[in-house]
């Protein structure tokens, strides 16, 4: 059995791991006992666990798309393309708390500055006609929902102007080279932004929710105003989320 939903009780995990195969995706640095831990955030490290010796850490465990890292090794045939003021929002696949929203307000101050936004939310989210409206207020917008790779990609390649959160999409944007203003949305994306910081990833935006408007409104300008490229030109971590998580993990259990 394969775990990776903080909803299921960590005691009914531990006595399924005492009698068969077990596994668990791990975020939060969970003191598991029994169970194999996979950790593939950033900064994630065996000694993270002290209970367990079946302990899998690090970014070489993350289950992304090989395609981020292989599109990475094209980046440098679009270093001179020029793109400018165009800005992709990527905050969650349903942005439940309507973090989105709160960006579009700022950015609409700023309107005549952009050339084009395009967001990226689910067909489901629950604020996906407030996003609709709030799209209107700028000369040119898009909403989008991004069932493929390749899509994903593609929106990558066309904006400058990256904004996203700090879950497995950060680990895909990092592997691709991409630079990028980064919000967390909760306390396991956290983990993941504060390496992000460490390690000069992008632009750290902080815990969206804890951040006053006037702050907010103040990172976002000035990344607006100091990041021209999309594009990271050196990147030690792409190489090591090479998109081969997928493989190790399943050598780990087969």
């Amino acid at each position: 059995l394969i775990f990776d939903n903080y909803n299921i009780s960590k005691t009914i995990i531990e006595k399924i791991a005492k009698i068969g195969l077990c596994l668990v995706i791990d975020d939060l640095k969970i003191q598991w006992k029994n169970p194999i831990v996979i950790a593939p955030n950033l900064g994630s490290q065996q000694t993270d666990y002290k209970n367990n010796q079946n302990v899998y850490a690090g970014i070489g465990y993350s289950m992304i798309s090989n395609k981020f890292y292989y599109e990475s090794l094209q980046n440098y045939k679009f270093y001179n393309i020029s793109i400018d003021a165009r800005i992709l929002i990527q905050i969650g696949a349903v942005d439940s708390k309507n973090n989105i929203n709160k960006i579009l307000k700022i950015l609409s101050i700023y309107k005549n500055k952009i050339k084009h936004i395009t967001v990226v939310l689910s067909k489901k989210a629950p604020h996906r006609k407030n996003i609709m409206q709030a799209l209107k207020a700028f000369n040119s917008a898009e909403l989008v929902e991004v069932k493929s790779v390749k899509k994903m990609i593609k929106l990558y390649r066309e904006n400058n102007l990256i904004i996203g959160a700090s879950g497995v999409s950060l680990l895909e944007r990092v592997s691709m080279g991409i630079s990028f203003l980064a919000f967390s949305l909760n306390n396991n994306q956290d983990i993941n932004l504060e390496q992000f910081k460490k390690y000069k990833l992008g632009v750290y935006g902080g815990r969206i929710d804890k951040i006053s408007n006037i702050d907010l409104e103040r990172i976002i300008l000035k990344y607006m105003n100091e990041n021209k490229s999309q594009y990271l030109f050196k990147n030690d971590y792409s190489e090591q989320l090479d998109g081969k998580g997928c493989i190790r993990v399943a050598n780990i259990i087969s």
